[in-house]
């Protein structure tokens, strides 16, 4: 097991609060792009990416923790007090992210959006997910080189002090399970399973840790 006493000491976690700076745009993007390759915002270009990025750092109810490891993030966690939040919010950039996947023929995205906004992607469920006093993890990635050492759950557990310090009536976390490799990394932190996304092509898990 990993020694979380020794990763204290080496990194730093730190919450980006209404301005990002561009070295932090940079480097969250490339995690975005080469970390979060499933999902949907990886999809898109840079220039909208940041644009994401920077309307989240401005929303009262999301939270951006980045790690810092020698004074370079390693890793990024994205928070939303509530799901619906993570398209509504970002309404503004629709006409921005449509045209950019047309012209890219980023076909299969596009449905999986269409899904995802319809709640279509929701009638796998069988367990009723509980709505309040939760948080939704939207993103988390580590720098491939860092993977496999601690770092996603220490990212994870101090992000979340941080965030029940604000909020102490959030009692749990919800997120999702694009792939086989992600979903073992969240069961592996005590996750469980309790619902199931449809997407084109794939399924994704819904997943639930109380804290």
């Amino acid at each position: 097991m990993r020694n979380t006493k020794l990763i204290k000491k080496k990194i730093i976690i730190r919450e980006i609060v209404n301005k990002i700076s561009l070295k932090e745009l940079d480097a969250i993007s490339y995690l975005v792009k080469n970390e979060n390759f499933e999902s949907i915002l990886s999809n898109l270009n840079k220039k909208i990416i940041k644009k994401y990025l920077k309307t989240a750092v401005n929303y009262k109810d999301a939270y951006i923790f980045v790690l810092l490891k020698d004074n370079i993030i390693i890793g990024y966690a994205l928070y939303f007090k509530r799901e619906t939040d993570i398209f509504k919010k970002f309404s503004s950039l629709k006409f921005e992210i449509i045209t950019d996947l047309i012209l890219r023929f980023k076909t299969l995205v596009l449905f999986n959006i269409f899904l995802a906004v319809s709640k279509l992607d929701q009638l796998m469920n069988l367990k009723k997910k509980e709505k309040k006093n939760y948080v939704n993890l939207n993103l988390l990635a580590i720098k491939k080189e860092y993977q496999s050492k601690g770092y996603g759950k220490f990212l994870i557990e101090s992000s979340v002090k941080k965030i029940k310090k604000k909020d102490a009536k959030i009692n749990k976390i919800i997120c999702e399970a694009p792939s086989k490799r992600v979903l073992k990394f969240y069961l592996k932190n005590n996750f469980d399973i309790i619902g199931k996304k449809l997407r084109l092509f794939r399924i994704f898990y819904i997943l639930q840790k109380r804290i």
